[in-house]
């Protein structure tokens, strides 16, 4: 798991990551995993370019780190669309932000085509690319917004001012609501930090006293799971659940102990399959993820997630 394969792409001195997990855990900036691979695909066969950069635009809107560089450089190059270079270079600042372990190769690369062609960019087209960027960002964080709502209500009655890449509020501390009674299956599920799950790990019941008070800061750095010592567990998939469901995304939130362990997840776009919904909740219960940070020191936070339901081939 967690293993990136990656190939030499299409684009001259351009990097195409492709994901190479059966089940993808990423954060809100991720989008549908089975639009970007199709979109690869057709990249590099060259098949039908013109429909790449068309899926490649569908995800970007939802933040896909690797979209918005792709995006960046064809429009920086002019590859198969005619060349703007204000929207290839503010493609190029999206891309360039975060601090997941996971995209650090795409994020540098990013950064890397930003000062070599910014020197070359007029005032005027600088100006016009941090106009397309803080546009593009805000209609992000308006989609994370509605897309996010449902299961934020069972956390909090605040309303964050943004979604990614860290869920932030406009004061501090927020006091999130205590888990709802007679929890569901499919929508919401208590983790291992909250000391009430059976079959956890024994290494979850291992911390601190301070587990899940919920009481929320704005950090400095997301959680994540990938990093050294994180604990994935594998959903075990219903029998119901086929090929049918391949590539199906679920959007859930969950809330992050400062050990690491959920103490909680709630579900804001389901699959459609309560069955499947319900085998992520009781997998992802089990998780432990380096924690929120805030000032070198772990914190408790809110962390969205993206899974994507993948048939072994």
């Amino acid at each position: 798991m967690n293993a990136d394969r990656i190939a030499a792409g299409a684009l001259p001195a351009l990097v195409i990551v492709v994901l190479g997990f059966a089940l993808a855990a990423t954060d809100a900036r991720s989008a549908d995993r089975a639009t970007y691979d199709q979109a690869v695909k057709l990249l590099e066969s060259g098949r039908d370019n013109q429909q790449a950069v068309r899926l490649f635009e569908e995800v970007a809107v939802d933040g896909n780190i690797r979209a918005e560089f792709m995006l960046g450089a064809i429009y920086l190059e002019g590859k198969y669309v005619p060349q703007n270079r204000p929207l290839g270079l503010a493609y190029l600042q999206l891309a360039a932000q975060g601090n997941d372990p996971s995209t650090k190769a795409i994020r540098d690369k990013a950064q890397e085509w930003i000062r070599a062609s910014q020197a070359s960019f007029s005032g005027s087209e600088l100006i016009e690319a941090d106009r397309l960027a803080a546009q593009m960002e805000a209609n992000l964080q308006s989609r994370l917004a509605a897309q996010f709502a449902p299961a934020m209500r069972v956390f909090t009655t605040e309303t964050p001012i943004a979604f990614s890449p860290l869920i932030k509020f406009a004061r501090e501390p927020v006091e999130l609501l205590p888990p709802p009674a007679g929890e569901s299956e499919t929508r919401y599920r208590a983790g291992c930090a909250a000391g009430s799950r059976a079959k956890c790990p024994p290494a979850s019941r291992a911390a601190s006293d301070k587990r899940c008070t919920g009481q929320l800061v704005s950090a400095d750095t997301a959680p994540s799971a990938a990093a050294e010592g994180a604990v994935l567990v594998e959903p075990v998939y219903p029998r119901g659940v086929s090929r049918a469901g391949d590539g199906v995304s679920v959007k859930m939130l969950s809330h992050v102990d400062s050990s690491g362990w959920i103490c909680g997840t709630a579900i804001a776009v389901p699959s459609g399959t309560p069955s499947l919904d319900a085998a992520i909740l009781e997998a992802v219960s089990k998780w432990k993820l380096k924690p929120a940070m805030k000032s070198g020191v772990p914190v408790e936070s809110l962390y969205s997630l993206d899974f994507t339901y993948r048939t072994e081939e």
